[in-house]
């Protein structure tokens, strides 16, 4: 094993074909689950429709641009932080990293209020155009990270595109993305001009894919905490100042293990956590896991009739959640996941209360 974590020839080769392994797992088991829920299920032609018409515009409209407001007033109504990613970056030390995981939040409700609207048939040209420009200036491209451009505009793209949502079509809008739109939005993580090198190929050859080598290195290297991970996962919501004691994320414990130099903010993927918590029963334990959700999740959605929004909503946004779950780390991506969670359901439940209705 070489600096930083560096992998032999045979560590790669004993990777590929742990990775393979897994693959064919995950894909046996979900199909079976498939094979005993769908059997004799009538698909659900337009998943979308709702056509609740009683859900008050105003109430949408002001809660996007509350939320829209304190996510600016926090930072100071700075543009070039919110608008470049650059910017952000170099400022990110004043920021509270507690604060700033709340504010990424609330960034996010106008997408969630804008979904509702949509998925309930409501129609206002003018709202549709305000909300969709406050989810753009509250998560505009060049200014926040490759994952959130996607939790943001994927989910967009679906509700007006809805042929999309289908495997073939999807898996072709998904390499055209990873070959084209992620090269060109990393670009702004150094440098805010749009029009300068955006497209760099030779970022497939940096530690983009670090989320490989890193979980590798989780097995090979034999980290197990034996579940200490998981529960600072599933508590992640407790302060260190509360809980002194509370795990510290797989990435710093890896880095600390094989003391990387320089840097120790590094991606686990969600099958190394599974090891990194259970050892090879984890990685198994996590990969049924992963088919059984996915499993109920898309039964729910594709046979099942008379969907609330908030599933809706949640399955959208759970499409791109699901590519950060499996980079890692699993406790940042599933802290994010839970916020988006929260704020969707407690829409739902603001939107029903029969004072803010029509």
């Amino acid at each position: 094993m070489g600096v930083n974590g560096e992998l032999s020839t045979l560590e790669f080769l004993y990777g590929n074909c742990l990775f393979l392994g897994i693959i064919i797992l995950y894909n046996i088991s979900y199909h079976y689950l498939n094979r005993t829920r769908f059997k004799d299920k009538k698909l659900n032609i337009n998943p979308f429709r709702l056509d609740d018409k009683n859900i008050n515009n105003r109430v949408i409209l002001s809660f996007s641009l509350l939320c829209t407001f304190i996510f600016f007033i926090y930072f100071d109504f700075n543009l070039e932080v919110v608008f470049h990613r650059k910017v952000f970056l170099n400022e990110s030390q004043s920021f509270s990293k507690p604060v700033i995981a709340i504010i990424n939040v609330f960034r996010g409700a106008p997408l969630i209020l804008f979904l509702y609207y949509k998925l309930n048939g409501l129609k206002n040209a003018y709202l549709e155009i305000a909300l969709i420009f406050l989810i753009v200036i509250c998560n505009f491209p060049t200014g926040i990270s490759r994952y959130r451009v996607a939790v943001t505009y994927l989910p967009l793209f679906l509700i007006y595109i809805k042929p999309f949502l289908k495997k073939y079509n999807f898996s072709s809008f998904f390499i055209i993305c990873f070959l084209i739109v992620f090269p060109y939005l990393h670009h702004f993580r150094f440098n805010s001009n749009v029009l300068v090198n955006p497209v760099n190929f030779g970022m497939f050859l940096d530690l983009h894919f670090d989320s490989y080598q890193n979980s590798v290195n989780i097995i090979m290297n034999k980290i197990i905490t034996y579940g200490d991970q998981l529960i600072g996962v599933l508590f992640f919501w407790i302060p260190r100042a509360i809980w002194e004691s509370k795990p510290i994320g797989s990435s710093y414990l890896l880095a600390n293990n094989l003391e990387y130099q320089g840097f120790s903010n590094v991606a686990i993927g969600f099958f190394a956590e599974g090891y990194i918590n259970f050892g090879i029963i984890g990685i198994i334990i996590f990969v049924l896991l992963l088919a059984l959700v996915n499993s109920w999740l898309d039964f729910k959605f594709w046979f099942r009739n008379n969907l609330k929004s908030y599933f809706i909503i949640s399955y959208l946004l759970l499409i791109p959640f699901e590519f950060l779950i499996l980079r890692g780390s699993l406790r940042s991506s599933f802290a994010n996941l839970c916020g988006y969670l929260f704020f969707t359901y407690f829409f739902y439940i603001l939107l029903k209360i029969k004072l803010l209705r029509r």
